[in-house]
C-alpha cells in the first residue's frame, strides 16, 4: 500500500516523506489530515523538520512549510531531489 505522506521519527528528528507520484492536492489534503490529528507529535523533536521525496514548486514548498508552521515553531527544511 502506498502512502502519500509518511511521518518518520528518527533520532528525535522528524522526516516527512511525500510521494512523488501523487498529485499535490492529494498530498496537501493528506498532510492536513495528519496535522489535525498530530497531537503531541512535535514534542521531543529536534529542529529542523525535513520534508523530502518530491520535487515541489516554490509555491508548493511555501504552502507545505506554512501548513507545518501552524502546528510548530520548529524550522522546516525541504530537500529537493536532484533532477535526472
Amino acid at each position: 500500500m502506498k502512502t502519500d505522506v509518511l511521518f518518520e521519527k528518527k533520532d528525535n528528528k522528524l522526516v516527512i516523506k511525500l510521494d512523488k507520484d501523487v498529485e499535490f492536492s492529494e498530498i496537501k489534503s493528506k498532510l492536513s489530515q495528519i496535522l489535525k490529528k498530530s497531537g503531541d507529535t512535535f514534542s521531543n523533536i529536534s529542529a529542523p523538520i525535513i520534508v523530502k521525496g518530491r520535487r515541489l514548486s516554490d509555491d508548493e514548498e511555501l504552502e507545505i512549510k506554512n501548513m507545518i508552521s501552524e502546528k510548530t515553531e520548529l524550522e522546516v527544511k525541504v530537500e529537493r531531489p536532484k533532477q535526472m
